[in-house]
């Protein structure tokens, strides 16, 4: 690999690049599609797996196809509005309801990290003030557009402490350097590197699943995020306040992972004609 296909690699992010791999190879491999792509040939993709395949991943589909032309340098046919018909279409005749990791609810919370960001959180990058918390920065996270590193505070507590509870890991696990979350083998040995992202999930169903949680399955990478942002929202803190807090950018991907703890507004409801019926 040479030096400009390291800087050209480490521009996207491995997800991203491994999720485009694949939907370029479903579109040329499995569904026999022929690259480079004409408008036409898109158009009977999409409708080939528009009742199979949400409309979430057909955009992915498009997008990554989009940048194979573009790094080829050919024509993006993706673009073009037969294709963009077609997807319309699609929406209107297979409406289907985004679904959403189950909101993890614990006793308390400190960060609503990322899983990416969890894997690559570097010992060497956490700073320890006594008495106070612990900061955590992250060269590259998802919403740093310009790469310039960003910085994330969680507080010390007097119960569930994430800043006890870190300089416990660390120091049994005797880490100094390098990722602060590894592997652990079944004869207690800590691995060498981090997890790898595509572990979190069944770890965090295993561990549920042993606590007695019903319907472990239902959870995801995005559960504790999504878990903190209700219980934050719960707990009065405003929109704006909860996008710093976590690092979101847009105040649409914030509410995103909000759930309502009156989600049917039932309280609301009841105390506004408990106040109309004292007025009369």
């Amino acid at each position: 690999m040479t030096k400009l296909d390291q800087y050209v690699k480490a521009a996207t992010r491995d997800n991203t690049r491994k999720a485009y791999q694949g939907a370029v190879r479903h579109f040329e491999v499995e569904w026999g599609g022929f690259l480079p792509a004409t408008a036409e040939s898109v158009a009977r993709y999409l409708v080939g797996h528009a009742e199979t395949l949400s409309v979430s991943t057909l955009r992915q589909r498009l997008a990554a196809l989009a940048q194979w032309h573009l790094d080829q340098g050919f024509p993006d046919p993706t673009k073009a509005p037969i294709v963009k018909k077609v997807l319309r279409g699609v929406q209107v005749l297979h409406p289907s309801q985004e679904k959403r990791a189950k909101p993890l609810q614990l006793d308390g919370f400190w960060r609503g990290f990322r899983g990416d960001e969890l894997t690559r959180l570097q010992a060497e990058h956490v700073e320890i003030v006594p008495g106070q918390g612990m900061t955590c920065y992250f060269p590259i996270t998802k919403t740093d557009r310009q790469i310039k590193g960003t910085t994330f505070k969680a507080p010390a507590l007097e119960r569930l402490c994430p800043v006890e509870a870190y300089l416990a890991w660390v120091g049994a696990a005797q880490i100094s350097d390098g990722a602060v979350f590894r592997s652990i083998d079944r004869w207690g040995h800590v691995g060498d590197v981090g997890l790898h992202i595509d572990s979190l999930v069944p770890l965090l169903r295993s561990i549920l699943k042993e606590a007695g949680v019903v319907s472990p399955e239902l959870y995801s990478g995005h559960s504790p995020r999504r878990g903190f942002a209700t219980w934050a929202s719960a707990n009065g803190w405003d929109v704006k306040m909860l996008m710093e807090y976590v690092g979101w950018k847009d105040v649409h991907s914030a509410m995103r992972y909000v759930d309502s703890a009156d989600s049917f507004a039932r309280h609301r409801i009841s105390e506004m004609l408990a106040l109309d019926s004292s007025a009369e």
